[in-house]
């Protein structure tokens, strides 16, 4: 997809460049969940693609290609959720070669704070996981470029 042709004519005037937030659960529990946060600090973020990682908090070389957990992106600043409920990781999670590109980009404004709340569906005391989730898209900053 050519993402400037989704920008509008003053967008398409700034400066962009390419970046990626990353949050951590480490580990998440069975059964549990958490909430980390990223916030997007000095230019609007465009999400174009989610990747991630889980691996065991016991063995950190044993990588889960589909562990049993729930993912949900929530930009605070807007109120709007990514998906209208919590997707299983293996739907909506790629990994390094094979990232979930979204079908469109979402817009996230400067100064949002990002929430991305995790749920295992393991069952008390069953498997942990050491949780990675990367974001990856492009930040369009407040000034043109050369400005």
């Amino acid at each position: 997809m050519n993402y400037l042709e989704i920008l509008t004519p003053e967008q398409r005037i700034r400066t962009i460049e390419y970046s990626s937030y990353s949050v951590f659960a480490l580990p998440l529990a069975a059964a549990l969940g958490a909430s980390p946060t990223f916030t997007v600090g000095d230019a609007d973020f465009v999400i174009t693609d989610l990747t991630g990682a889980a691996w065991d908090p016991a063995n950190p070389t044993v990588l889960f290609q589909t562990p049993a957990i729930t993912v949900q992106l929530h930009d605070d600043g807007s109120g709007r959720d990514l998906f209208n409920r919590p997707q299983h990781w293996a739907g909506r999670i790629g990994n390094a070669r094979d990232p979930y590109v979204l079908p469109m980009p979402f817009l996230i404004k400067q100064t949002s704070v990002v929430t991305i709340p995790l749920a295992s569906l393991a069952l008390a005391g069953g498997q942990a996981y050491n949780v990675g989730v990367f974001v990856g898209g492009f930040k369009i900053f407040p000034t043109a470029r050369g400005g």
